[in-house]
């Protein structure tokens, strides 16, 4: 009966999910006691390695220091990072109307996807989410909307020169350059 189960889901692709054909199969492995094939073994999606992260305080203020050479935009972007531990989609995502200075807090409630260049009115996680601005970032944000052009409630939180919302390479681009002139290792 899972044998079956298992050679349906595996040729006709049934409205069985990958996971599902993975559970049935190891169903099958357990009952009947043999290994299961390298090819139907899940493969990793990350390194299961320790994350990476600097080590000291000179480190995190040297990459602040040369992210403010990499232009305004970055600038307010590896601020928000560092402060909120944000997705990087959550944080592309954010426009101006997000930020609420006078309760301090930032409203993260979408996804820049980088693939239709698009906002995307929700989370990873499916539920929108109040992140609390502390008394840097707060500072941080303060003195980027005294000096950017697009501060209008609609504009982008994290663009460009120009206005545009930075896309997520751009912004990787970006990091690993920022890291080299820090003396720095990146991290991802």
């Amino acid at each position: 009966d899972i044998k079956e189960k298992v050679w349906e889901a595996k040729c006709c692709h049934g409205p069985f999910a990958d996971s599902t054909i993975r559970k049935l199969h190891a169903n099958v492995i357990q009952k009947i006691g043999k290994e299961e094939p390298k090819n139907m073994q899940k493969p990793l999606r990350e390194s299961m390695d320790a994350w990476d992260y600097w080590s000291s305080t000179d480190e995190v203020l040297s990459y602040l220091s040369e992210a403010r050479n990499a232009g305004s935009g970055f600038w307010v972007f590896a601020n928000l990072a560092l402060n909120t531990g944000a997705r990087l989609g959550e944080l592309l995502a954010l426009d101006h109307s997000d930020i609420d200075l006078s309760q301090r807090r930032i409203h993260i409630a979408k996804v820049f996807e980088e693939t239709s260049g698009t906002v995307q009115h929700r989370t990873k996680g499916h539920k929108a989410r109040w992140l609390g601005i502390n008394d840097s970032l707060f500072d941080v944000l303060v003195e980027y909307r005294n000096m950017s052009r697009f501060i209008k409630p609609s504009d982008p939180l994290i663009c460009n020169d120009v206005g545009e919302r930075l896309y997520e390479r751009r912004i990787r681009i970006l990091h690993d350059r920022v890291c080299t002139a820090a003396k720095i290792k990146a991290i991802r």
